[in-house]
């Protein structure tokens, strides 16, 4: 296994997975990610997924040429697009400013010392 996740999603262009909670970290950089579950129907059986799995607006696809058509019609509009869908659906906040955030707060709670 490769050491360090976060270093990957940077460098990729797309993610592919199956049930993981990847999809949140590599949606805040506008990237394209695939749901590849051809084992959805024993994993559901087996495991449980929360209804949200399947509500996000990430396709799930089953079959290797399900995904493969989605492949071939990548965008980095769409991607973009749909990260944007998935970190609303999600509730996530990122606007990209969080580090000046936290400098103007820190300089607010330092000027009153």
């Amino acid at each position: 296994p490769y050491p360090d996740m976060q270093e990957l999603l940077i460098a990729a262009d797309i993610l592919i997975t199956d049930y993981s909670g990847t999809p949140s970290e590599i949606a805040i950089m506008g990237k394209q990610v695939y749901i590849y579950a051809p084992d959805l129907a024993e994993y559901q059986a087996l495991r449980g997924l929360r209804k949200d799995f399947f509500t996000s607006p990430y396709r799930i696809n089953e079959t290797n040429e399900a995904l493969l058509e989605l492949v071939e019609q990548y965008s980095p509009e769409t991607a973009a697009e749909q990260a944007r869908a998935f970190m609303e659906y999600t509730g996530g906040v990122d606007k990209g400013v969080a580090s000046k955030c936290v400098v103007d707060r820190l300089v607010e709670v330092i000027g009153k010392c």
